[in-house]
């Protein structure tokens, strides 16, 4: 046996899995990087639809001479030539509150079964609340700038504005509907 070539070889072998270790730690680091990566990229792209959401907001509030999210009246002709987009990134961040007035509570069964097996399963006890013109305007906004989701994509339908209290399961409704 040639001790040096039995040597030479564990050491090979204990350096490729030192190297192979190393390797692997560092693809792990990678993969974590990228992962905060493609997390920071889309909640930048939520951010901008966001901005973009509120800029179309007080844009509709101002020209219709309604307040703007930040209290602002201003008249049309003015605030046109000063309006600000998202793209030159100024748009304007809300800071005053929508008031919303409930109407009635109202008590929602929506199985599994609904709108073709899209429905959520649960029982929903919920508030209306009254359409404002300032939230209609912020639910045209989030129209104009958000896609619709699966259950409304050609649904149409009118604005319905309401504060769900709960999404209890469907074997609670009984219980729920009591309140």
């Amino acid at each position: 046996v040639d001790l040096r070539r039995s040597s030479s070889l564990q050491c090979r072998a204990a350096t490729d899995n030192g190297n192979s270790r190393r390797s692997d730690e560092r693809d792990g680091e990678n993969r974590k990087r990228a992962s905060a990566d493609a997390e920071e990229e889309e909640a930048e792209i939520g951010r901008n639809l966001l901005d973009r959401c509120m800029a179309k907001y007080n844009r509709m509030m101002l020209m219709s001479g309604g307040t703007s999210s930040e209290g602002r009246e201003v008249d049309s002709q003015k605030h046109q030539s000063s309006t600000t987009t998202p793209q030159d990134g100024h748009a304007i961040k809300s800071t005053r509150p929508i008031q919303m007035d409930a109407t009635s509570y109202y008590y929602f069964p929506y199985p599994k079964a609904a709108d073709d097996g899209r429905g959520f399963g649960c029982v929903i006890s919920m508030l209306l609340v009254d359409t404002s013109p300032r939230l209609q305007s912020l639910h045209d906004a989030a129209c104009a700038v958000f896609p619709p989701d699966e259950r409304h994509a050609d649904a149409g339908g009118t604005f319905a504005p309401h504060l769900a209290l709960v999404y209890a399961p469907e074997c609670c409704g009984d219980w729920l509907q009591k309140w």
